[in-house]
């Protein structure tokens, strides 16, 4: 799951479990839709943590890029080339 996959659904469920727990009343046959907001909102502040958390893993190697010119085909990651520049002393 990418980084703005999980960010958006989080703050869809915050935002669903807002409405649950402000605005409405919402009570049938032993079910709070009060309560069921206030979950709601509490999973979708783990999911944002988790999302801010686990996105970031992917930036900790700087020698890596992704090729993305095909577009055809899925990313794959390579080596970045190590270019030797020689000292301006050594000519």
């Amino acid at each position: 799951m990418s980084r703005a996959t999980g960010t958006a659904t989080s703050l869809a469920l915050t935002g669903v479990g807002a409405i649950l727990a402000f605005a409405t009343s919402l009570s049938a046959m032993g079910f709070d839709g009060r309560t069921l907001g206030w979950v709601l909102m509490q999973i979708g502040a783990a999911g944002l943590l988790v999302a801010f958390m686990i996105g970031d893993v992917d930036r900790d190697s700087p020698h890596l890029f992704v090729d993305r010119e095909r577009h055809d085909a899925p990313s794959r990651v390579i080596d970045a080339p190590q270019v030797h520049v020689p000292s301006r002393s050594a000519r």
